[in-house]
């Protein structure tokens, strides 16, 4: 959930400062030409080198901005393949420029950007000050992150802020189908609701779930799952789990598992071991 909320907000700062800069410059003279200062703009903003293939703007079916070939660090820790900005026109004289909509293509996030992102999405002058750009939705088609030991995606995600630009809401589907997942809002907090199937874990034993329902609340800090369901290896884990983050990566949780058939789990867990028949079990695990 940390990552999730940081892409969101470094991806909105990166696209905000972009068009910020793009809606100034007249529409009939050649963007590329200023292409220079759009990327010295970007990168003195986010404190990190910014490189753009190409921006172009048109009129064509409403008024949007395009901007190509996106990379944000010395070692490109952020790739995005097309921007498409699409403002709205009545505010365009106002104190904060409003974006209808931003269209984010084959975006590639590693572990190096979601760390940077904290930097990036810092902003400068008064609490009370008007911001300079707000965005109404985000959305991401063919986007992969990158961790430092596990890759997620592709998948597509929808996003809709509110006027203080917060997500009012978040969904996310891979690709394949497999999971899909929304997340909203909850008392200063996110809920989450996620449904999986015939999906394998990203991280630690590739273990396969038949079916995975998971719905819980997270934080910034923290994620608390209370209802956790699954089908997988011929039986049903049911149960709940915490996760926290704000020191090392900690998991807690208990289960109540249900005829798992042993046979194909235990050499996923234990390669080189064989174990036959089925388990019934109430374990309770903690580990960092």
């Amino acid at each position: 959930m940390k990552w999730l909320k940081r892409a969101l907000i470094g991806l909105a700062v990166l696209a905000g400062v972009l068009v910020a800069v793009a809606l100034v410059l007249p529409l009939f003279i050649s963007v590329d030409d200023y292409l220079p200062r759009i990327e010295k703009a970007a990168s003195d903003k986010l404190k990190d080198p910014v490189k753009i293939g190409k921006i172009r703007i048109s009129g064509l079916p409403v008024p949007h901005v395009v901007i190509e070939g996106v990379t944000v660090g010395k070692t490109e820790d952020l790739k995005v393949g097309k921007v498409t900005v699409t403002p709205e026109l009545t505010s365009l004289f106002s104190p904060t420029k409003v974006i209808r909509s931003i269209e984010i293509g084959s975006l590639v996030l590693t572990q190096k950007a979601l760390d940077k992102i904290p930097l990036w999405s810092k902003t400068e002058g008064k609490p009370d000050d008007p911001p300079a750009v707000r965005i109404r939705s985000i959305r991401l088609d063919d986007a992969v992150v990158k961790l430092d030991k596990v890759t997620f995606g592709p998948f597509d995600a929808r996003v809709r802020l509110d006027e203080k630009g917060q997500p009012e809401e978040a969904s996310m589907t891979t690709h394949d189908g497999k999971l899909k997942a929304v997340v909203t809002p909850e008392k200063g907090n996110y809920a989450i609701s996620a449904h999986a199937k015939a999906w394998k874990v990203p991280l630690g034993p590739p273990i396969v779930f038949d079916e995975l329902d998971i719905k819980g609340v997270a934080s910034l800090t923290n994620a608390t799952f209370s209802q956790i369901s699954a089908r997988l290896y011929g039986g049903t884990a049911v149960g709940k789990a915490t996760v926290s983050w704000q020191k090392g990566l900690q998991l807690k949780g208990a289960f109540d598992v249900a005829q798992l058939g042993l046979k194909d789990l235990v050499p996923i867990l234990s390669p080189g071991a064989r174990v036959a028949g089925r388990l019934n079990a109430k374990p309770v695990f903690s580990s960092t």
